[in-house]
């Protein structure tokens, strides 16, 4: 997924890679893109960056399987 061997609308669970792809990405290179400072696991990842682009779902929860696409 990190040299886009697969196509992440393939992959049938992307949400599962997040945190493997958080590890071995630099941090400086995260906020650049995604424009976020800090988080404390894969979730929480997910949860700020569904906020700042405004991906949610009903009641205010994050839309975990677009955000991971």
């Amino acid at each position: 997924m990190l040299k886009s061997v697969v196509r992440a609308e393939k992959v049938p669970d992307p949400g599962q890679y997040i945190g493997a792809i958080l590890e071995r990405v630099e941090r400086k290179k995260i906020y650049d893109i995604y424009g976020v400072h800090e988080w404390e696991d894969s979730e929480d990842f997910i949860k700020q960056v569904s906020k700042k682009t405004g991906k949610l779902l009903r009641g205010g929860e994050p839309d975990v399987n677009n955000i991971a696409k």
